[in-house]
């Protein structure tokens, strides 16, 4: 059983951003197989810090091992989002590059801002100015090689940035390709339940109706908050459609009074919980009180119950379903995921 005929996919997807989502285990695999062979040397294993310089989809991997391993990282790590470094940046900076194009404007600029204040730089890129840099200056980094993403979307190929960099990167984190095998085997299952299986298909249709005509809000808590922030992009990007996230226990001190007022615009919200039995249990608890409130002020809300039984394993999974349903959504709308028409006018213009 299908979501949909492969000659409708052909038509509203001719890009296969379908086919590059579905390849999310492949790609984490292959990432983590060739990431592995970059070798750091030992002077950079001894940084007090590290910046990870990205933007868009290249930043979206960081967001999420950051949160995941907070509680492993034996440094700061900070996230630039922009053309300048923070001041805290200097001789003892790691500072990982990420433009999954290698032509990403303002990670440019950031590199050309690392060479005067660190020795301590890698990269991960297709290619492009960011890896002819690095290599010119003799400075590791990871290559990718988009065998698993057809579409050559940056957003739909975060297995490739997410295990890149935990490769690059695992001897700050500790991560051991046993818990990385774990991981892809579970999202490989999880794969066949969603897009294969027809009680999987018939929750992405009951998805579908939950979302039509109204503002997705992905609510998560603890590690799953670089997912929620992954998801909301994804919808953006993907799906064509306003989107936010929000994560527990942040919003309780705040967003519960906001459902008061426009009235119009919370009707119109539709409140998708990333729950997990691995959170906390008063993180579990806020989870349910905040379900109830959202509704009793008028949002629709929904769950997303992740069957991961660790952290990566969970991680991976809300990945996948991430970007699942939000080229679904766009395919059964007829609109064709890869599309970027508003993104493509700003960069064009802001060149002249």
């Amino acid at each position: 059983m299908k979501l949909f005929t492969e000659a409708y996919i052909k038509r509203i997807d001719p890009k296969r951003v379908l086919a590059s989502v579905l390849a999310v285990p492949e790609q984490a695999a292959h990432a983590w197989k060739d990431s592995r062979r970059v070798q750091l040397p030992a002077l950079y294993k001894k940084a007090s810090h590290i910046a990870i310089c990205g933007m868009g989809g290249s930043l979206l991997g960081p967001h999420m091992i950051t949160r995941l391993y907070e509680d492993r990282l034996r440094v700061p790590v900070t996230l630039v989002n922009g053309y300048t470094l923070p001041k805290s940046v200097d001789a003892k900076t790691l500072v990982v590059l990420s433009s999954y194009s290698g032509t990403t404007e303002e990670t440019l600029t950031c590199s050309r801002e690392a060479r005067k204040l660190t020795r301590l730089r890698i990269g991960i890129s297709l290619g492009g100015k960011l890896l002819q840099d690095l290599k010119r200056a003799n400075k590791p980094y990871y290559q990718i090689v988009e065998t698993y993403n057809p579409s050559h979307q940056p957003r739909v190929g975060v297995g490739y940035s997410v295990f890149g960099q935990l490769g690059l990167l695992r001897s700050y984190l500790g991560v051991t390709t046993q818990e990385v095998q774990r991981a892809i085997a579970h999202v490989t299952n999880i794969r066949h339940q969603w897009s294969e299986t027809a009680s999987g298909i018939a929750r992405t249709r009951v998805l579908f109706h939950f979302f039509k005509e109204r503002m997705p809000v992905i609510v998560a808590s603890e590690f799953l908050e670089g997912n929620a922030h992954v998801f909301s992009n994804q919808m953006n990007e993907s799906a064509k459609t306003f989107s936010r996230f929000h994560v527990i226990p942040e919003l309780n001190h705040h967003l519960l009074e906001g459902l008061d007022n426009p009235k119009s615009v919370v009707k119109k919200s539709a409140f998708l919980f990333i729950e997990s039995p691995l959170y906390s249990p008063r993180n579990q608890r806020r989870m349910q009180l905040t379900k109830k409130i959202a509704q009793v002020q008028g949002a629709r809300v929904e769950s997303l119950r992740v069957q991961g039984t660790d952290k990566l394993s969970a991680v991976l999974e809300v990945l996948f379903v991430s970007g699942y349903l939000s080229t679904a959504m766009a395919i059964q709308e007829g609109i064709d995921p890869a599309e970027i028409q508003w993104v493509n006018y700003f960069k064009k213009h802001l060149a002249k």
